[in-house]
């Protein structure tokens, strides 16, 4: 696959969130390679070990991949995925939040794995990002449904189509599991837990970052990141972009809303290259919206 036209990356100076995330996985897998057992030992997904108190195993595993085969085929598709969608998504999201939503997609799939062990009387091991992976796609279809994806570079796919067929080639083997299928060696239950996630995150405009301390130093007040936030109106994108939905996601609406508040409470001059680059850009976006 190869993505659509898009909006730029992420502004701001460092790396993106996404590169750290991807260089970070591979550095993890060239370890599994050389200490394979040590790594999966202790680190990946396994529901005796967590409800025993190793509770670390809920992200960790999320950063490990399969090393069986002649080519790295599960770490090159998660962190492709990652890379088509996590680029633009995190530029609606900034990269705090982007990190903080791939982390608890991780260990929400994780707990999906869990859950869905106990309803059918399996158990397991699991390890790869492809749970986060998918829910990060998710969102970026939620964002962006008309945005057209590439097959083999050539077939143009509305991503939002994708999303639809990704979801059903892993909800029919849960199906068929529940008719006593051992479900292959897929854990498709944590593809459907980050993909939940995704939808849910997107749909109702949640933020974790409100949580976290601020660049200089201070805290946001405690809200509720969950809460749905009030909708900032602003202007269309122009027509040069013809594969967005017109729509402001409600992500992106929330985060003009607090970089707002940001402004309002320590001046414009209280942001960051990133935040600047991010009102630019999204000001660009909708300037011209009716």
């Amino acid at each position: 696959m190869s993505p659509g036209r898009a909006f730029g990356g992420a502004g701001g100076g460092g790396w993106s969130a996404v590169k750290i995330l991807i260089v970070t996985n591979i550095v993890i897998f060239l370890a599994q390679v050389i200490f394979p057992s040590f790594l999966e030992r202790w680190f990946a997904l396994d529901t005796d070990s967590i409800l025993r108190g190793q509770i670390w195993r809920l992200t960790t595993y999320d950063f490990l991949h399969d090393t069986s085969g002649n080519l790295p085929l599960h770490l090159l598709f998660n962190m492709w995925l990652l890379w088509l969608a996590g680029t633009q998504v995190e530029v609606a999201l900034g990269k705090r939040e982007f990190l903080v939503f791939y982390l608890v997609a991780g260990i929400l799939s994780g707990i999906a794995f869990m859950i869905w062990g106990a309803v059918t009387g399996t158990s397991g091991v699991a390890i790869g990002a492809s749970g986060a992976a998918v829910a990060v796609m998710i969102v970026y279809a939620m964002f962006w449904p008309q945005v057209r994806w590439y097959l083999y570079g050539i077939i143009p796919i509305p991503v939002y189509v994708l999303a639809l067929l990704a979801a059903t080639l892993d909800v029919w083997p849960m199906l068929q599991q529940l008719r006593g299928d051992d479900g292959g060696h897929i854990a498709h239950s944590a593809h459907v837990g980050g993909m939940l996630f995704g939808f849910l995150y997107a749909r109702y405009g949640w933020r974790f970052s409100r949580w976290l301390p601020t660049r200089n130093g201070g805290q946001h007040r405690l809200r509720n990141p969950l809460k749905r936030h009030p909708k900032l109106r602003v202007h269309a994108p122009e027509p040069e972009i013809e594969e967005f939905d017109t729509s402001i996601p409600p992500s992106v609406e929330a985060r003009l809303d607090e970089l707002l508040e940001k402004i309002s409470h320590s001046g414009e001059s209280s942001l960051t290259a990133e935040e600047r680059n991010f009102l630019a850009e999204t000001s660009r976006r909708y300037r011209n919206r009716g």
